[in-house]
């Protein structure tokens, strides 16, 4: 064989064979991902409201506030939610208020103080309060929660496990 016949056997099996070792295989993957809505909120402990004798025969016994109630929420939603609150069952016909104010996380706004009346004079027993608006995508922990119970005349005697139900909910 010559000399140009066997560069030209080399050449053209190198351009048969080069792209046979060379050649690779491949494929996409496609991968699809999905983030639920996330709405959760939890609330630490319980606590008990007492109302004591007062000082001085004449007066309204003190209120009774609490401040060791946090919540913690986790939101990734970028539509306005809220938290609401509701009491249950209450003692009838006693002059007591039962009051409850939630800090509000960073860029929402807290509803101020709510109030069930026992009279239902001043406030709404049964009533569902918003108590945090404009909650958007959050994740906080730590939020006050302060409690007060507040008699507007002499209580009769009464102990009462109520229960208070919060919903964290679109608004």
């Amino acid at each position: 064989m010559g000399k140009y016949a066997l560069k030209t056997a080399c050449v053209l099996g190198l351009l048969f064979i080069a792209p046979l070792v060379f050649a690779a295989d491949w494929t996409n993957l496609f991968v699809d991902i999905s983030v639920p809505s996330i709405c959760q909120i939890d609330v630490s402990g319980g606590l008990t409201l007492e109302l004591v004798a007062p000082a001085a025969p004449g007066l309204l016994p003190a209120d009774d506030v609490d401040t060791s109630t946090t919540y913690a929420i986790s939101s990734n939603n970028t539509a306005h939610y809220k938290i609401t609150g509701q009491v249950s069952t209450m003692p009838d016909d006693r002059p007591l208020q039962l009051k409850c104010t939630m800090a509000a996380p960073t860029g929402a706004t807290s509803g101020g103080e709510k109030t069930w009346d026992l009279n239902n004079d001043n406030g709404d027993p049964a009533g569902i309060f918003d108590m945090v608006t404009d909650i958007d995508a959050t994740v906080q922990s730590g939020m006050g929660i302060t409690w007060t119970l507040h008699c507007t005349a002499q209580p009769l005697p009464v102990w009462k496990n109520m229960t208070f139900t919060i919903q964290f909910i679109a608004q």
